[in-house]
């Protein structure tokens, strides 16, 4: 899926362990609640993205654009810690 649109995409609860979201446009999408373990998520485009209780375990991200999501509330982050 590199380079994939999914602007306003509801995909919650969806396993994309592994997936590759790099330089995809996931700006707004509903990603609660999914497995983002070990994807790659280099430069995608992450702002206004509700990632509340998703999974980033080990993920791809750099933490500039974990800041543009619109919520992390419950999120495992990349270093295993959970967001509050």
């Amino acid at each position: 899926m590199e380079g994939a649109s999914l602007q306003h995409a509801v995909l919650k609860y969806t396993n994309f362990t592994l997936a590759d979201f790099s330089n995809a446009n996931l700006k707004d999408a509903d990603l609660s609640g999914a497995n983002l373990q070990k994807a790659n998520l280099k430069g995608a485009d992450l702002e206004g993205t509700d990632l509340t209780k998703a999974v980033l375990l080990d993920t791809k991200i750099t933490f500039e654009q974990i800041s543009y999501a619109r919520s992390l509330h419950g999120t495992i982050m990349p270093d295993g810690t959970v967001h509050k």
